[in-house]
């Protein structure tokens, strides 16, 4: 145990090292894509800041920028005065309720530390994203869906989703005859969200329209639009490269990534319904994941198993899932780690997950090339390419597992 333990120390400890030497170094010298390089050059910080506007703006039919109901009243009734003070508060109230959870679940002060340290944790930081609080409230939840505290653990995914809807896949988790029973918490979340619609508007309806159309422009911008591209570990960015460097264009693998930035100007309507109609097959190969993680997720007893089913299939097919949403991947691979002799899951499981989770969260943006999208310049680099395919194979695994401990079982 103790030998495993020491194993798994310096496995979290080679992940940072190698974190640090790709954002230090390799950033340093400019050698592909400046990972880091929100820290020190424009867009410090940015999503943040950009809400106090957009809060005050949205829904708007010509808008691209997408925030959740309830972020949208909370920035539209903030004062804008000291946003460099609600800026702290925002990223050390997150901190705080990380460290607090990983304590009371008693992570181990190294692993903490080592937590801090990570790159999920840092880029969330560097640009001050909401996810950064909204995966504080999610790691709230996991843990004491861990202990088996489901109505605790309901209550802090229902704030989790307020700030990120994306998060709403979590809700699967639980069975339907629970839900059923919370009743109550459920409709105060609607309520919650009803009232932070009319903060902003008394038309609900045109409300939801507006928001609806910038749910369509955001997938214009960013899903078909190149947008979405860059830092990008959704199964989508991995498909879309290839159906438009590969597929539409005829290139092998090795041509489509030293392709040209941008298609010829003569075939931008066909390259429009090309992306159109992959992301329709995308849509339906995606529905197919989630119905069978939903399944799988009432067939297993282990939580464990759950949770990772869960979490992989939320970043594998939303189609954007920005760096940002590596923590939620973080905290799976810290739990690994940490309750590896509890969780009742073979070993070559386990070491396997640990190996694949450890190669998602160290940033892999050293080797950079381009989509060959018909409008415009679309920057992408290798982590958007490895990281689907490592968690896709993942999952696969923790599908494997599943049925295995079904037909062991029967």
């Amino acid at each position: 145990m103790q030998k495993e333990s020491n194993l798994n120390l310096w496995i979290f400890i080679s992940v940072i090292v190698i974190t640090f030497f790709n954002i230090i170094y390799l950033g340093n010298f400019r050698i592909g894509y400046p990972i880091f390089g929100f820290m020190t050059q424009l867009g410090k910080f940015d999503d943040f800041f950009n809400n106090f506007h957009f809060g005050r703006i949205l829904p708007n039919p010509k808008e691209s920028y997408m925030m959740s109901p309830f972020l949208i009243a909370f920035f539209k009734i903030v004062p804008t005065k000291f946003k460099f003070i609600q800026f702290l508060i925002f990223i050390f109230s997150s901190l705080y309720i990380y460290y607090n959870s990983l304590k009371k679940y008693k992570i181990k002060k190294i692993y903490i530390i080592l937590f801090f340290l990570s790159y999920p944790i840092l880029f969330s930081i560097s640009r001050g994203n909401i996810d950064l609080l909204a995966s504080s409230f999610l790691i709230i939840f996991i843990f004491n869906f861990l202990k088996s505290d489901l109505d605790k653990s309901l209550k802090f995914l229902l704030i989790s989703i307020l700030l990120k809807p994306t998060n709403l896949l979590f809700i699967f988790l639980f069975k339907f005859n629970f839900l059923i029973k919370n009743f109550k918490l459920l409709f105060i979340f609607f309520i919650v969200n009803l009232l932070c619609i009319l903060i902003v508007s008394f038309d609900v309806i045109e409300y939801i329209t507006n928001y609806f159309k910038m749910l369509s422009n955001y997938k214009d911008a960013y899903v078909i639009g190149g947008g979405g591209s860059l830092f990008n570990n959704s199964s989508w960015g991995f498909y879309k490269w290839y159906s438009l460097n590969i597929s539409f264009s005829g290139n092998n693998f090795f041509e489509a990534l030293s392709a040209p930035q941008v298609l010829p100007y003569g075939v931008y309507t066909e390259a429009i319904d090309a992306i159109k109609y992959y992301l329709n097959y995308f849509n339906k190969i995606s529905l197919i994941f989630i119905a069978i993680s939903i399944v799988l997720n009432y067939l297993t007893k282990n939580n464990y198993l759950k949770i990772i089913i869960i979490t992989l299939t939320t970043i594998l097919f939303s189609p954007i899932s920005a760096d940002y949403r590596l923590i939620n991947i973080l905290i799976i691979f810290l739990i690994l780690i940490n309750d590896f002799e509890m969780i009742s899951i073979a070993k070559i499981y386990k070491y396997f997950m640990i190996l694949v989770l450890s190669i998602v969260i160290i940033p892999k943006h050293f080797i950079s090339f381009w989509v060959q999208s018909p409008y415009e310049f679309v920057p992408m680099t290798i982590n958007s390419l490895i990281n689907p395919l490592m968690l896709l194979i993942a999952l696969i695994i923790s599908y494997l597992f599943v049925f295995k401990e079904k037909t062991t079982k029967v």
